[in-house]
């Protein structure tokens, strides 16, 4: 849970408008929380290639593989440049989740079939919720503007970009604490069972 606790928390710190000397942009994190975003389809990817795997790859193969995917990802080297010049305290959180989901491709292929399901379905989940935000947010922009309700802007702004941010890493953090609870373990699926349809449990080699 700590990756994504340690995002949670980041996002808290922009809510309060940082703590003592450090005060971050705003801009900031909405590139932080779009490049987040960039990578929930090609880090599903990743895990699911390696918990397919029977053996880990080679760090020769592996090191590229991750540079690729994060050169793929101009945004997430963008968003890295930006919160390692806000300093350690909004730079470890962000970089800790890459290499977190990075570094599976090491450990992933030795691990129990039960933890390739856990890895695989808190990726595969923060891809499903992170497309649910955004469907909300379109669904959302299009009736307020249409409306005239609201103004686009009221949907960009760092309000609407602190509740998506909070209820999106909250919803992973406990999803990373529901599937090492016991009832996960006697019936693993999907926080969003209908968008997965099985993914999350199978595990058939490459």
């Amino acid at each position: 849970m700590l990756p994504e606790l340690s995002m949670l928390g980041t996002v808290l710190f922009f809510a309060f408008d940082g703590i003592g000397p450090y005060r971050i942009d705003m801009p900031l994190l909405m590139l932080t929380l779009l490049a987040d975003g960039a990578t929930l389809l090609a880090f599903s990817s990743l895990i699911d290639v390696a918990s397919r795997l029977k053996k880990p790859m080679k760090w020769w193969l592996a090191l590229p593989l991750g540079a690729g995917i994060l050169a793929l990802n101009k945004e997430v080297l963008d968003a890295l440049g930006l919160v390692w010049s806000q300093g350690f305290v909004v730079f470890i959180p962000f970089a800790w989740t890459l290499f977190d989901r990075i570094r599976q491709l090491w450990t992933l292929p030795l691990a129990s079939p039960m933890e390739k399901i856990r890895r695989r379905t808190m990726t595969f989940d923060r891809l499903y919720v992170g497309l649910c935000f955004m469907a909300a947010w379109i669904v959302c922009v299009l009736a307020g503007v249409l409306t005239g309700f609201a103004a686009i802007e009221d949907f960009t702004g760092s309000r609407a970009l602190i509740v998506m941010g909070t209820g999106f890493y909250a919803i992973a953090a406990f999803n990373a604490w529901r599937v090492y609870q016991a009832a996960f373990s006697r019936r693993p699926r999907s926080l969003l069972p209908y968008f997965d349809g099985g993914q999350v449990t199978s595990l058939d080699p490459l």
